[in-house]
């Protein structure tokens, strides 16, 4: 049975919303901002992140539409599909306090999330299990930017950033490497030298960081962000919808692989 352990809780500021309850009563606009909770889930054979949506304060079961503001967003709109409702916001079935999460009726199945900007799609997994939302980022394809223009990444890569040569990178590698040796990890990442650098996928398809082409056998310290945290505010004006995810990759000549 899969373990899951709460990682860190997001709170998205730009956020407006309105609820339609069981008897039709509008809520205009919700007291409390929506958030993200983020979960690692740990099973015998996969390590993966997911994240769940939750608010303050209980809600009886109901249809809950959930409109997005990006404000300052390089995405000018943002159109969320879920069951074939394309507009930019999210339906949710139920909504439960910030420790439950998205309380859902009994049952599994799974949903199709996906970000559109132009011809320019990122489609991740929205799936329900164990009465809650997760949508599972690690077949997203996300968008990056390579000299200023949008590109779509492909699914094995994971958006994020290296972090290294700050304080607050050193504890969060302390951090890390508790988890790695948990696990049971007999290999010890080396921290880059810089501070945020971008992953980028070069014209010809090859890996670059921090102006330095990737080699066989790099082994990097990666993690997703989110528009408005503390550190990336005024430094990374894009969307995503995960921070301090911390991953390891792996670079074997021609793809990054999660080798946890």
């Amino acid at each position: 049975m899969e373990s899951m352990k709460v990682r860190s809780i997001l709170l998205f500021s730009s956020l407006l919303w309105t609820t339609v309850a069981c008897n039709q009563v509008t809520i205009d606009p919700a007291p409390e901002a929506l958030r993200m909770q983020m979960v690692e889930v740990l099973s015998p054979d996969v390590s993966r992140l997911q994240l769940f949506i939750s608010t303050e304060r209980e809600y009886e079961c109901g249809n809950y539409n959930l409109d997005i503001s990006l404000a300052d967003s390089l995405i000018d709109q943002v159109n969320i599909t879920v069951n074939g409702v394309e507009k930019p916001r999210v339906c949710l079935e139920a909504i439960g306090t910030a420790s439950n999460g998205v309380l859902l009726p009994s049952g599994e199945e799974t949903r199709t999330f996906t970000l559109t900007q132009g011809e320019f799609v990122s489609t991740g997994v929205l799936r329900i299990t164990d009465s809650r939302y997760f949508l599972d980022l690690t077949e997203t394809n996300m968008l990056t930017l390579i000299n200023n223009e949008l590109v779509k990444v492909p699914s094995f890569f994971y958006w994020g950033l290296v972090r290294a040569g700050t304080e607050k990178a050193e504890d969060e590698y302390a951090e890390f490497k508790g988890i790695l040796e948990a696990r049971g990890a007999d290999f010890e990442p080396e921290l880059l030298d810089g501070e945020y650098s971008y992953f980028n996928v070069l014209p010809d398809g090859t890996f670059e960081i921090a102006g330095v082409t990737l080699e066989d056998g790099d082994q990097l310290i990666a993690f997703t962000y989110t528009q408005g945290s503390e550190d990336l505010n005024n430094r990374v004006n894009n969307f995503a919808l995960a921070d301090f995810s911390i991953e390891i990759l792996g670079y074997d000549g021609s793809r990054f692989v999660n080798t946890l």
